[in-house]
């Protein structure tokens, strides 16, 4: 009798779309029986485009009737793969229609990194709240300083990756930059009044508006009762963005 894998790759040519019937669940993927004597493989990475899957059974049992797609076809080993997700439009192909570059979106933070936060826009669709882009004045080190799992941010898409699913976001950038005309306001020589914000080693760092400081050299600010007592003449530009 011929062997059912005889003249498979015709039977089953990649892209197709097949019927098949749940023979086995394991912690990997399910296996997906075409006929007898032909068994394929769904990995669990191929189950769905946003789903998070701890475990193939969370979506599929054995007997379960599904539609897969043929992915790739080993005649020597006998081996097929498989794809549920394949049988779905994948909803990254339409992110930048829905989330274009400078929108405003909605989420909520998923999970905290020593890095940023991820914010979860849709089901399975997250972007990323680098911590250097969550304040203009302020130095965020770790996001847990502002954000908790769970809160729901408002945020600008900055850059979409469609290739490796990724979408960059900004809290900060829904702000006017207060550097930006920095220029404007002060000039060198002028006298200002602000608070002292921070004072390490090398000087203090003043706020002269809520939303801005600068540092002043030790040498040129006189730190006293929380003021500076002379004349600021100059300032290093420095900030603690």
């Amino acid at each position: 009798q011929a062997s059912p894998w005889e003249n498979v790759a015709a039977k089953y040519p990649v892209g197709s779309v097949v019927k098949g019937t749940v023979v086995n669940v394991m912690s990997y993927g399910a296996f997906v029986k075409l006929e007898d004597g032909i068994e394929g493989l769904v990995h669990i990475s191929e189950m769905s485009w946003t789903k998070r899957i701890s475990h193939p059974s969370e979506l599929v049992n054995i007997d379960d009737s599904i539609d897969v797609v043929v992915l790739r076809i080993d005649e020597q080993k006998q081996e097929i793969s498989l794809g549920m997700k394949q049988t779905q439009s994948n909803p990254w192909e339409k992110v930048s229609d829905k989330y274009p570059t400078g929108s405003m979106v909605k989420g909520k933070v998923r999970n905290l990194t020593n890095y940023g936060a991820f914010i979860e826009i849709e089901e399975g669709i997250d972007g990323l709240l680098h911590v250097s882009d969550m304040s203009w004045t302020r130095k965020i080190n770790h996001p847990s300083e502002i954000l908790k799992k769970g809160d729901e941010v408002e945020a600008a898409v900055l850059e979409i990756d469609k290739a490796n699913q990724r979408i960059s976001l900004g809290v900060k950038q829904l702000e006017t930059d207060p550097w930006a005309d920095i220029d404007q306001k002060f000039h060198v020589g002028d006298l200002v009044k602000g608070k002292v914000a921070k004072i390490a080693s090398f000087g203090a760092s003043r706020s002269s508006k809520p939303c801005s400081s600068s540092c002043s050299a030790v040498s040129n600010c006189c730190i006293s009762a929380g003021r500076c007592s002379d004349r600021l003449t100059s300032s290093c530009g420095s900030s603690t963005r």
